[in-house]
């Protein structure tokens, strides 16, 4: 038996949203693979160099006119792509959609929505689509059994030997059956560097991405806020002035000042319904050795 290395990737995931609309956050790629984590397990045998294949939004278009996730899996990996967290409530009918692709015939992935509690305590609904070399869209309604915080989980199946497969997915949707409930404005917060240096580092660049799903245009403004994270002290507060067409995506930048040491929890919020996730830059110093004095240090 092969020997295996285990590498996680782990996405942070937000309090969800509840909002109607299409229920998987970015699931159109419009904001690249913000929302999304990813989790593989390498293997030295067909893969030596223990090189992390990280899903990658093509520079293509489907049809359809929305990005096209690729998922690399040539070395035969086991492989796992999730969602940011949604909320499903009991008795009601969902509906998964989305165009796959694959470089195998009849390549059997898994798709899963599944809930885990503090108890560990595991809630799944499993359905398994055979994906073909042409592109299709795959359709699977299910019922909520309870109302909790569920993730969405594509995976290829466990079989022996794992199939070595590149596969393509656009345009994710999970919806309430029968529901009228429009999208909304989404958006990530993106610094460019998650761990700062002070008082080296004086600010850090952010990017605030941005997509209007929707059939109209979108007039607003991101108030984006950053306080600590521990005592919640405000520390930075900007308005970014959001004009988007049907469609339309942005990428707006601005320095966040780098004051204190600590870690600070960067948001966004419009007037207008809205679903920006939120991410956090920690500040840390320079460590330099000198002698204590405990009576005075202390």
């Amino acid at each position: 038996m092969h020997s295996m290395l285990k590498s996680f990737v782990f996405l942070i995931f937000f309090p969800c949203a509840v909002f109607g609309g299409n229920l998987i956050f970015n699931g159109s790629f419009e904001l690249g693979t913000e929302g999304f984590g990813n989790l593989r397990t390498l293997r030295p045998d067909t893969n030596p160099d223990l090189k992390f294949r990280y899903p990658q939004v093509e520079k293509k278009r489907h049809a359809n006119g929305k990005p096209i996730l690729k998922i690399d899996n040539q070395v035969a990996e086991y492989w796992a792509f999730h969602s940011r967290d949604f909320r499903l409530e009991a008795g009601k009918t969902y509906t998964l959609s989305g165009n796959l692709k694959s470089s195998v015939s009849g390549y059997p992935l898994a798709v899963v929505v599944y809930s885990v509690d503090i108890q560990n305590k595991w809630r799944v609904h499993y359905e398994a689509f055979k994906v073909q070399t042409e592109w299709r869209r795959y359709e699977w309604s299910f019922t909520a059994d309870h109302t909790e915080t569920y993730h969405l989980q594509l995976r290829g199946q466990e079989q022996t030997p794992l199939a070595a497969v590149t596969l393509e997915v656009n345009d994710l949707r999970l919806v309430e059956k029968n529901s009228a409930s429009p999208d909304r404005l989404t958006g990530a917060v993106v610094p460019r560097k998650l761990l700062c240096e002070y008082p080296a580092e004086r600010s850090v660049t952010v990017d605030l991405k941005l997509h209007n799903p929707l059939a109209s245009r979108i007039d607003d403004t991101v108030t984006v806020v950053a306080a600590d994270d521990d005592t919640g002290e405000e520390r930075f507060r900007t308005d970014l002035p959001v004009s988007l067409p049907a469609g339309g995506t942005a990428a707006l930048k601005f320095d966040l000042p780098l004051t204190h040491y600590g870690t600070m929890r960067i948001s966004g919020s419009t007037k207008s319904t809205s679903d920006i996730i939120e991410q956090y830059v920690s500040v840390i110093g320079k460590y330099e050795r000198k002698a204590v004095d405990f009576g005075k240090d202390f």
